[in-house]
This record gives C-alpha cells, structure tokens and sequence, in this order.
C-alpha cells in the first residue's frame, strides 16, 4: 500500500472523537480536509440510505443539466493533472482523483483514451 493510501487508512481508523478534534484544529486553515475529517467515519443503515438518496439526486440534477443544454458527449479530461513518473504514486493525494469522484458519482457513460508516447 502506498503512503498516502495508509495514511487514509489510518484516517479512517482513528475513533470518532479525534477525527473531530482534528477537524476541529483545522477548519480555519482547511475547511475541506476538516469536513472530510467529520465524514470519515463508518455509518449506520439511516446515513447510508440518507447518502444514497442524496447521491441519487445528484445523478438526477446532473442528468437533467445534461438534457437542458442539449449535450450529446463532453469532452474532459480524466486526470486534470500532469502524468505521474513511474513510481511516484506514493506521492499523490485525494485531490488527484477529483474527475474520478465526480463521475463515479454522476455515473455517466465515459471512455479513458491513454496517450502515451
């Protein structure tokens, strides 16, 4: 496992009340990594459902955007940053999955072209 991904992992791990306390601290300096903080935490069956509901309204308010404006495909780009060296994932962070997120949650039709030289 790499670096950052144990240290998610170890996120995830810690009791409920430090996430907070963490989240607590750092809400000034950065509000997104303090939410994520108070999120990361198992759920029970009620904020599972409540997440699914929401997640399924997004998809809808998306699809409905979508067909507003008369889209037929959009072309994006799957990793809006540059290409890692090999070997260098260790170094990455959440931020780099940002298009990923997205459209897992989106859920629409998409294709990956690797261009590569």
């Amino acid at each position: 496992m790499t670096p950052a991904a144990t240290a998610i992992v170890d996120l995830l791990k810690l009791p409920k009340f430090f996430k907070k306390a963490i989240s607590f601290l750092t809400r000034k300096s950065d509000p997104l990594s303090s939410e994520l903080s108070t999120l990361m935490h198992q759920k029970t069956v009620l904020e599972d459902r409540e997440n699914i509901v929401k997640r399924d309204q997004y998809r809808a308010l998306w699809h409905k955007k979508w067909i507003d404006e008369g889209l037929d495909f959009v072309i994006t780009v799957p990793y809006s940053l540059p290409a890692l060296e090999h070997g260098a994932s260790e170094k990455t962070t959440l931020i780099s999955a940002g298009y990923t997120f997205l459209f897992s949650l989106a859920s629409p039709i998409s294709l990956a072209l690797a261009v590569t030289n």
